[in-house]
């Protein structure tokens, strides 16, 4: 589980000959260090009032930067120990809360904390252990919670270690709070966490096969098109060109959500175009494949609501040129970071590698229509 400003949290299985393989798709969200900090500000401003604080921020971006620094390494000693932490608070901030609110800090904490759970002395906002807690609520709380749903997944069921890495994880606090609320794991936080990150990119760099299993975190498939079948297609994702009538927007699934993928795996799809009843400058043109993906495990059209376009395979003609009668097929292989691309001319067995272009795709006109995807054969 890696906490710096966010939360990521993955699980891997380590197999006898020291490979690994992810169990459980990568999952997180909004909830480490920087959700503390959010907490943290927004207390100032609740106090002090929002034109203070803009004002502070605006005028004075160094004093804030070394006020948000200073709350960073308390964040990260806090301990259960203490009775008190506090944090020096610049004199400009201090002159602007004078000049908006007309009252020094002092008298306005005094106001707003009957209890002195903040207090002001020496320079120093001093905040009482059990209230500065309360910055780390919604952060831990959460962390746990998808921790919980994490572990209750039957793939997780055996997991006995979490190994906490990065910046956040370095606090006591949350250290702490995650053993006690799952005693039956052991928390693991190795030294200089928040260097973790960096060195595991550094050995993976040099080591890429570490990682042999993972899990697809979403539907993947490529746009096609067939003959128009009216007992099983949807009337209005069709198109006429010429006499023929085509589905277009085909869902051609290529890897399901949740599947487990091996690095090297390999899925064909054989397609066939036929080119002779389409306009001459269409056989040298490139083929622009919609690829995409849906957080469903069997969508059936592009259109989907569900559906999300992740970018264009872009295939060249054999030769420079379409046959007129076209059979081919597409290959992806999972790769260590992604997918690889390559189309086949099954007549004369030229491959040529796809590109994969992250682009939104050119207009789509009734010319074109079927360019954006090969017919399934």
């Amino acid at each position: 589980m890696v906490l710096g400003g966010t939360a990521d949290i993955t699980v891997q299985k380590v197999e006898r000959d020291g490979k690994l393989s992810q169990l459980h798709i990568a999952t997180g969200g909004s909830w480490g260090g920087s959700c503390v900090n959010n907490a943290f500000f927004q207390d100032l401003t609740s106090t002090f009032g929002k034109q203070v604080f803009q004002e502070f921020m605006k005028t004075n971006p160094e004093d804030y930067f070394h006020l948000r620094d200073q709350f960073e390494m308390v964040k990260r000693k806090i301990g259960t120990d203490q009775e008190f932490v506090f944090l020096h608070l610049p004199s400009s901030f201090k002159k602007t809360v004078k000049k908006f609110n007309g009252k020094r800090i002092k008298d306005i904490l005094n106001e707003v904390d009957a209890q002195q759970k903040v207090f002001y002395r020496d320079g120093k906002l001093n905040y009482s252990t059990d209230y500065f807690k309360t910055f780390f609520t919604f952060s831990i709380q959460s962390v746990l919670d998808q921790l919980r749903k994490v572990l209750k997944s039957k793939k997780c069921s055996e997991v006995e270690y979490i190994l906490m890495v990065g910046g956040f994880s370095e606090s006591e606090f949350v250290r702490s709070s995650i053993s006690e609320a799952l005693p039956h794991v052991r928390v693991n936080n190795p030294e200089d966490a928040a260097l973790s990150v960096l060195k595991g990119g550094v050995l993976f760099g040099h080591d890429p096969n570490t990682v042999r299993f993972r899990v697809c975190p979403q539907t993947y498939g490529i746009a096609m098109h067939d003959y128009f079948n009216p007992k099983i297609h949807d009337l209005t994702k069709s198109c006429k060109v010429g006499n023929t009538q085509f589905i277009v927007g085909c869902f051609e699934k290529i890897f399901e959500k949740d599947e487990v993928l091996e690095v090297g795996q390999k899925k064909t799809i054989r397609v066939t175009e036929d080119f002779s009843t389409q306009p001459e400058n269409v056989r040298t043109e490139n083929k622009e494949i919609e690829m995409y993906s849906s957080v469903e495990k069997d969508p059936k059209y592009i259109t989907d609501a569900v559906c999300t376009l992740q970018g264009i395979i872009v295939v060249a003609p054999p030769a420079g040129r379409w046959p007129e009668k076209m059979k081919g097929k597409i290959t992806f292989e999972v790769t260590v970071t992604g997918i690889k691309v390559s189309f086949e001319d099954r007549e004369t067995k030229t491959i040529s590698g796809g590109e994969v272009k992250f682009t939104e795709p050119k207009p789509q006109t009734e010319a074109t229509v079927l360019n954006r995807s090969f017919r399934k054969d």
